[in-house]
């Protein structure tokens, strides 16, 4: 089994045993290779994107309210320093709120989960757009 990115993983001190730099299956994905998407994608330049969502990483028992858009703002943001100029449309996963798998859009306890994504999401959505991420 191979030991994903946490220094409490068991087995971590085994190089043989640890995720390569740019990750493996069933580990969340290392920044090097989130990266390296975006550069790519960019290059690629297309006209837009879909964002799958889940985007925080699945170590739920580490997780915090406070940084749970951390790794989607991490992204959106790397697309926009890279000059990105087409649309991004994101779709929200269970794992996107707190606490994961708790997501409730009706009663609105997770509004700043979707203001998060729309705040990010701003610059390349019309105002159209903007009202579709916002429960």
């Amino acid at each position: 089994m191979t030991i994903c990115c946490r220094r409490d993983s068991p087995d971590a001190s085994d190089p043989t045993q640890r995720a390569g730099k740019f990750g493996e299956g069933g580990c969340d994905l290392p920044n090097v290779t989130a990266e390296s998407f975006v550069r790519e994608a960019i290059r690629q330049s297309p006209d837009m994107i879909f964002w799958l969502g889940d985007n925080p990483a699945h170590d739920m028992h580490e997780q915090k309210k406070e940084t749970q858009l951390d790794n989607f703002r991490f992204l959106a943001r790397k697309f926009a320093s890279g000059g990105y100029s087409g649309k991004i449309y994101a779709v929200l996963g269970n794992h996107d709120s707190y606490p994961p798998g708790q997501f409730d859009p009706q009663s609105g306890a997770h509004r700043w989960v979707t203001k998060g994504f729309a705040d990010e999401l701003r610059r390349w959505l019309d105002p159209q757009g903007m009202m579709t991420p916002v429960c």
